[in-house]
């Protein structure tokens, strides 16, 4: 990377992990990922993945779907994208999303203006306040649930500080 360049960054990935977000008839089967999972598509059509050797401590926001199986500290602002917590996710954050789907750890407050979904692999500790919920046999929640009955709308995100990435060492 280039000091005082940011457009070397556009082009690369922000995660060197497999693939999980483009799962068809020919992508690869990874048996520590749900199928479920490795399928999941956003709305937007345009998926960023956080792989699970990554920490992210700050804010998040931005206009395109993200699927978390690093750690994330901080706030999680897309309110109009999807938002998807891996199998290895940890996510402790205050979360604004479209749609939530929950398959590993989530610590915070919860407000997704369609729906959440929280899979049997979950754990979810805080408040959600949803006007949809979906929660399958053998997840685990500790905290608050208030089903709203109809769409939240959020106001626009603020300007926040810039996101601190590191990647943790194996070995």
């Amino acid at each position: 990377m280039q000091k005082g360049n940011n457009s070397g960054m556009e082009s690369q990935p922000l995660s060197s992990a497999p693939e999980p977000l483009n799962a068809g008839p020919s992508s690869h089967s990874s048996p520590a990922i749900p199928a479920a999972a490795r399928s999941v598509r956003g709305s937007t059509g345009r998926t960023a993945a956080i792989g699970k050797s990554l920490v992210l401590t700050g804010t998040l926001a931005g206009q395109e779907d993200v699927f978390i199986d690093g750690t994330v500290e901080g706030t999680i602002e897309l309110p109009d994208s999807d938002l998807t917590i891996g199998p290895n996710g940890n996510v402790k954050a205050n979360i604004k999303a479209r749609k939530i789907t929950v398959f590993g750890r989530v610590t915070g407050k919860m407000f997704p203006s369609e729906r959440i979904e929280i899979l049997k692999t979950a754990t979810v500790r805080g408040t959600v306040k949803t006007p949809r919920i979906v929660v399958e046999e053998g997840a685990v929640i500790h905290g608050k649930i208030e089903s709203l009955g109809q769409d939240m709308n959020f106001p626009a995100a603020k300007q926040t500080k810039p996101l601190i990435i590191r990647q943790e060492s194996r070995g």
